[in-house]
């Protein structure tokens, strides 16, 4: 049996991933505006919402809960303070409906 191609499989890999990122994208998008509003010294813009969804679809979540949030929030938030300050609001509020 011949073996796939590795860029095939990376295409591959690629497609999904793009899609479990479409899962998540609108509740990504959601607590990044709320985290806008929440007065962090680097409010998220496009680039950096784009790296939280795909660091949710890479744990394989299509929806941010708040430990998944807990768990990505780096890649959204870069300075320490902004995600302690986040944390302390709650994340809970961060991810709710």
């Amino acid at each position: 049996m011949l073996e796939q191609p590795i860029r095939d499989r990376r295409a591959e890999r690629h497609a999904a991933t793009r899609s479990e990122i479409l899962d998540a994208a609108w509740e990504v998008a959601r607590a990044a505006a709320r985290i806008r509003e929440a007065g962090v010294y680097k409010p998220p813009g496009v680039a950096e919402s784009i790296d939280w969804a795909t660091a949710v679809a890479t744990l394989g979540r299509d929806e941010l809960d708040p430990d998944t949030a807990s768990a990505t929030l780096g890649t959204v938030l870069k300075y320490r303070e902004d995600q302690a300050r986040i944390r302390m609001l709650g994340l809970e509020e961060l991810v709710g409906d």
